[in-house]
């Protein structure tokens, strides 16, 4: 069904199609995640914030936002893997080479009669290096994030 309906709004073949096919199984993840981390965020911190002249955006981004960076950060790394890694969505709604993501790259050195081992582990080394730099970058955020709401205050 999302092939169909993907087919008749034109997003197949276009990286924007690719975005939201990832985004459609990432987002109720995200909402799970997310929700504890600002469950946990008293609401008497926005409200002080309003009560001293800030809008209710304002507030927001000024003070909601920083205290939730570890569970936004949870979020962005886990959906930035998790739209690296995806296959699925990129053989079905692309066929253009140009539109292909990484993973449909790497299918391409397994053949019905042969394997090239050498240049799919070598594809495999230089592809992880992504994913690898934004988890390094983003680990004690990751960490704080996944142990958001683990206890009752």
């Amino acid at each position: 069904p999302l092939f169909v309906v993907f087919t008749r709004l034109h997003l197949t073949n276009s990286l924007v199609g690719l975005i939201l096919a990832d985004t459609t199984l990432a987002l109720p993840y995200a909402i799970v995640l997310l929700r504890p981390t600002f469950a946990s965020i008293p609401k008497d911190l926005a409200d002080a914030a309003q009560i001293d002249g800030s809008a209710s955006l304002g507030a927001f981004v000024r003070i909601v936002l920083p205290l939730a960076r570890p569970g936004l950060a949870t979020v962005g790394v886990l959906s930035f893997l998790w739209g690296w890694g995806d296959l699925v969505f990129a053989l079905t709604l692309t066929s253009d080479e140009s539109k292909r993501v990484v993973t449909t790259g790497l299918a391409n050195f397994f053949g019905a009669f042969a394997t090239d081992w050498a240049g799919a582990m070598a594809f495999c080394s230089l592809a992880m290096l992504p994913p690898l730099v934004v988890f390094v970058l983003a680990q004690r955020q990751v960490i704080a994030g996944l142990t958001t709401g683990g206890t009752k205050g």
